[in-house]
């Protein structure tokens, strides 16, 4: 049987090693499709792709560009992709198969549903977040390069800047109103005046660079029982979250499910919920049993065609 990897997920990893010959690989900032005989990165933000296409071209593997591309996103893409947030990671090794990280975010052990019936965003929606632990789990396990390098980029962009683009612009635009309400996202995301930054703007991020520093010097320790995870908790309890520092320290990734399914003949693979690979699955044969149908349907119309002109 054909085999085919169908992934529904936040990251892509396919961890073999790839070899490279100078300009095998290249992008520029606004391209949307690169070809390469030897890799492929795919994100929704070109500097993210490019910051995989970077290690891949430096000899990395999959793992090591999926995690340069997920740390770039947290800086250039935040409305969408954040080290505060949760991940699925799908993985394939030669050796081993499929397999997953499960690194979404965690309530914490005293958490009860009635504490935030209701709630929509805000400090009380706020869980121990799993994206760091995440990506350096994935990286140590499956990645070739040191944390330092693949972190490179992403740390890049938050001190010297990118250019704001304009998806990213009309997203933030769309939460105005929210992004008021709190010091952090009116500090952060934007103008004196309250407004949201337009597309094309330059953006510095000083803070979000230090954080991205000490965790690629230090490891995902400092964001989960160092300074960052002290600066968190004490923000995020101040402001009437749950977050504590117990929480961040006993914060694990855990094995995914992986689930499989058959399309046109090829095998698929994909990840439990939290991910849709199950749901994209299902949808899959639905629309193969529908194009069975139809084939169906036009062989039975072609036949009594047939059948009438025979019978004139």
């Amino acid at each position: 049987m054909k085999k085919l990897l169908f992934f529904t997920m936040l990251l892509i990893a396919g961890c073999t090693k790839l070899a490279h010959q100078t300009g095998d690989i290249s992008q520029r900032q606004q391209q949307k499709v690169v070809r390469s005989k030897n890799g492929v990165v795919t994100t929704a933000h070109p500097l993210a792709t490019d910051a995989g296409v970077k290690m891949l071209a430096a000899g990395g593997n999959a793992m090591d560009a999926a995690v340069a591309a997920a740390f770039t996103l947290s800086v250039v893409e935040p409305s969408m992709s954040g080290i505060g947030g949760r991940a699925q990671i799908l993985i394939y090794t030669p050796a081993d198969g499929v397999h997953g990280i499960d690194a979404t975010t965690q309530a914490p052990a005293f958490y009860e549903f009635d504490d935030t019936a209701g709630v929509e965003y805000g400090y009380q929606t706020i869980a121990v977040p799993g994206v760091v632990k995440g990506l350096t789990d994935g990286l140590s396990n499956f990645g070739s390069m040191a944390l330092t390098q693949v972190m490179q980029p992403a740390i890049g962009y938050a001190q010297n800047g990118f250019e704001l683009l304009p998806e990213e612009a009309l997203r933030q635009e769309s939460v105005n109103e929210v992004l008021k309400e709190f010091e952090g996202t009116l500090q952060h995301f934007l103008n004196e005046d309250s407004t949201t930054k337009k597309s094309g703007t330059w953006i510095i991020q000083y803070d979000l660079s230090a954080v991205l520093k000490a965790i690629s010097e230090e490891g995902p320790d400092v964001f989960y029982q160092g300074w960052i995870a002290d600066a968190m908790v004490r923000d995020v309890r101040a402001n009437g979250g749950f977050l504590t520092l117990e929480g961040l320290k006993n914060y694990r990734t855990e094995k995914s499910h992986v689930v499989s399914g058959v399309y046109r003949g090829y095998d698929i693979k994909g990840l439990w919920l939290p991910a849709y690979g199950a749901i994209t699955i299902e949808a899959l044969q639905i629309l193969e049993k529908m194009q069975m149908n139809m084939n169906d349907d036009r062989e039975w119309a072609r036949s009594i065609y047939h059948a009438v002109q025979a019978a004139s």
